[in-house]
């Protein structure tokens, strides 16, 4: 897997080299053994995602649901 979990108490991953979508890489970290309350931001080059810091396990536990008739992405629960 190509994420850095050498630090786990914080994480910051670079989605344009990543692949995957951020609750996706999570899910993959905790198989790996990242605790879900590992604090972890997401970058696009040197540019912050997603402002409000959030935790390894919040990102898991949700899914993104693409764009229909113009509408933002949302983020719901996995089931």
């Amino acid at each position: 897997m190509p994420y850095d979990t050498s630090f786990p108490s914080h994480l910051s991953i670079d989605l344009n080299h990543a692949g995957a979508s951020p609750s996706s890489i999570c899910r993959d970290l905790i198989k790996e053994g990242v605790t879900s309350s590992t604090e972890i931001k997401f970058y696009r080059g040197k540019t912050l995602c997603f402002v409000s810091p959030t935790t390894v396990g919040a990102w898991a536990a949700i899914r993104a649901v693409e764009s229909e008739n113009g509408q933002h992405m949302r983020f719901v629960k996995t089931s």
